[in-house]
């Protein structure tokens, strides 16, 4: 099953503070909105850099 990118970012936005909502999901858009494999994989790599040591994946 492929889920949209809106509702994405709203289910990865349940984990977050609300204060963080805005900026994380501006950080998120870049990641979809690039045209290929490899320019998204960058763009998760500067995501990952900056929200990972808030938000650690588990």
């Amino acid at each position: 099953m492929k889920v949209c990118v809106v509702h994405q970012i709203r289910n990865a936005c349940r984990y977050v503070l609300w204060k963080d909502k805005k900026s994380l999901t501006a950080d998120m858009k870049p990641i979809y909105d690039v045209p290929n494999k490899q320019g998204a994989q960058a763009a998760l790599d500067d995501f990952v850099e900056r929200w990972e040591s808030k938000y650690p994946y588990y």
